[in-house]
């Protein structure tokens, strides 16, 4: 699931959990030895779960970073350091690498907000997890770090599921690709959008029966709701299934049907947002199977940006 910040603990538990001190308290098991940094380094990150192999979850990890700010560093081919740490509930190392993350840079195309996106799937048992991630920048000596509790869900579960929700700069489908549906999605860790920029968001639905004729039949609501902001204007650019319809007051509800032969569907949705103004929205998927009655939806926030 989406997780908890833990900054929502006491001040201490944070204190005693930033990934430096998590490293150094595992060292013994796992020698690596932690740089700390020369200055700091502001990025993005995200997380999502979806259904895993055989008993397990996936839980895959997003890392973002603002490339504007690097570029007078850099040379044509730029070069990071993402790095994890994956702990279970009681501190117990289960994970931990540190990999490059290179890419090329167009100087004349880099604007404010440009990211250089990365992405790591691990298979996981379901369960609470400490998660540290990491950026370096060597050429620059610049660093950040972050950690969250986060709860992965399990998908083992018989009847209806849904995923995390996973919000996106651009999905298309792809034949190289095996999961998702075959669908390559570019994830979007900053959450957030510029005023006029769709909005993509991916999740996958599980278990679906079938009817006596071997159809499923289910219905998806997309609900946006204003936090801090108003909707105006949005509009569909492109979705799965039949669109049912649009209802636009304070919250805006988009409702799609969906029919198939498979207990499994990948979905997506990108939405211009029209005239909404700057702020603060909540999407939720709330998908019906019509087969059986079952409801279940999922939530998952983002920023729209000047």
């Amino acid at each position: 699931s989406q997780g908890r910040k833990l900054a929502r603990f006491n001040q201490k538990l944070w204190e005693d959990s930033r990934p430096e001190v998590v490293i150094s308290r595992a060292k013994k098991a796992q020698p690596d030895r932690y740089e700390r940094p020369g200055h700091v380094l502001d990025f993005h990150y995200a997380s999502a779960d979806f259904r895993g192999k055989e008993d397990r979850s996936r839980l895959e990890v997003y890392w973002g970073v603002p490339v504007l700010d690097m570029v007078a560093d850099a040379t044509e081919t730029d070069v990071f350091e993402r790095g994890i740490s994956l702990f279970d509930s009681t501190w117990t190392p289960i994970y931990r690498k540190v990999t490059p993350m290179t890419f090329q840079i167009d100087k004349s195309e880099i604007e404010v907000g440009t990211l250089a996106i990365d992405e790591l799937a691990l298979q996981i048992q379901p369960g609470r997890y400490y998660l540290g991630v990491q950026i370096n920048h060597p050429i620059s000596n610049r660093q950040g770090g972050y950690t969250q509790e986060i709860v992965v869900e399990d998908y083992t579960h018989p009847g209806l599921g849904l995923s995390d929700i996973e919000l996106a700069g651009q999905v298309e489908a792809d034949s190289s690709v095996t999961l998702k549906g075959g669908h390559k999605v570019i994830s979007m860790p900053s959450r957030s959008y510029k005023i006029g920029q769709p909005v993509v968001i991916y999740y996958e639905v599980y278990g679906l029966l079938p009817d006596a004729f071997g159809q499923t039949r289910y219905q998806v609501d997309y609900r946006i709701t204003p936090h801090k902001g108003k909707l105006s204007g949005v509009q569909v650019l492109h979705a799965l299934g039949r669109l049912l319809g649009i209802e636009e007051k304070s919250v805006v509800t988009i409702s799609y049907e969906h029919t198939g032969s498979l207990p499994d569907e990948y979905n997506y949705i990108q939405v211009d947002p029209g005239d909404s103004k700057p702020g603060r929205y909540e999407i939720t998927v709330i998908v019906t199977d019509q087969n059986t009655e079952q409801v279940i939806e999922k939530s998952v926030m983002l920023l729209i940006d000047k």
